[in-house]
């Protein structure tokens, strides 16, 4: 029922986009080809994208732009130059990836089915919104995200490390025992908060991190300022300092 809720809402916000066109791939080739989509336009920075299932649209510019993208097929980044940012990315089906590692940046990425991220930059300025599968399968380029929000499942069986600046709230299910959190942000303190269990690989911090989960294990290390918490006896939700640990599981506190 939520996906549902935010597929509404997410075309209810694209029907409301009066100068702007839709644009729908009709068949795989490259993003500043005219012939790649519906309207025999290139989408331009206020338009709406559409990649349809079984399409793969080459990103072969360095100023991609568009206000809104909905991704059912492949992104494929054919070069370091090559980059794609968009206002609001819905994923319902969809993989990002490329021969080379280009950059897709975007404010907000919900994540209604699946998607995997294999050889690509990934921006995301604000919120990843997962409410089905988000696979890392790939430790080519940098990931970061402002604040993940998981109600379904991240798995990363290629150990990637995922960068957060803000918060990490997970009421879904999270292995990352082969890869790393890294939180990096100096300018505010972080919030890991967790129903269930998550298994991490190495817990990195660069300024505070509160926890509201307990921690164990001894696989971690913390960063410059280390991590305080409200709740727990180890690791992440109990450690400060320099030099402490942060454990290899972060398992369900009460809150």
């Amino acid at each position: 029922m939520q996906k549902v809720k935010l597929i509404y809402v997410f075309v209810l916000l694209i029907s409301n986009i009066s100068t702007a066109s839709i644009c729908k791939s009709v068949k795989t080739g490259n993003w500043s080809n005219s012939s790649t989509w519906n309207l025999g336009i290139i989408p331009s920075q206020a338009d709406t994208v559409i990649i349809s299932i079984n399409d793969s649209v080459f990103i072969n510019t360095s100023s991609g732009k568009s206000e809104y993208l909905i991704l059912n097929g492949t992104l494929y980044f054919k070069s370091s130059s090559n980059s794609l940012e968009v206002n609001s990315c819905l994923v319902q089906d969809g993989t990002l990836t490329g021969s080379q590692l280009g950059l897709f940046k975007t404010k907000n990425l919900i994540i209604s089915s699946k998607l995997v991220v294999n050889k690509v930059n990934l921006t995301v300025e604000d919120s990843i919104i997962n409410n089905g599968l988000l696979e890392f399968n790939s430790t080519s380029g940098n990931k970061s995200v402002a604040t993940l929000l998981n109600h379904g499942e991240i798995s990363n069986p290629a150990g990637e490390k995922l960068f957060i600046k803000n918060d990490l709230i997970n009421l879904g299910v999270i292995d990352f025992s082969l890869g790393d959190f890294h939180f990096n942000n100096s300018s505010r303190t972080s919030e890991i908060s967790s129903k269930n269990n998550i298994s991490i690989n190495e817990l990195l911090i660069d300024g505070t991190v509160k926890s509201k989960t307990a921690a164990s294990g001894t696989s971690g290390s913390s960063g410059t300022s280390g991590s305080s918490g409200t709740s727990g006896s180890s690791g992440t939700s109990g450690s400060s300092g320099s030099s402490g640990t942060s454990g290899s599981s972060v398992s369900s506190g009460t809150s």
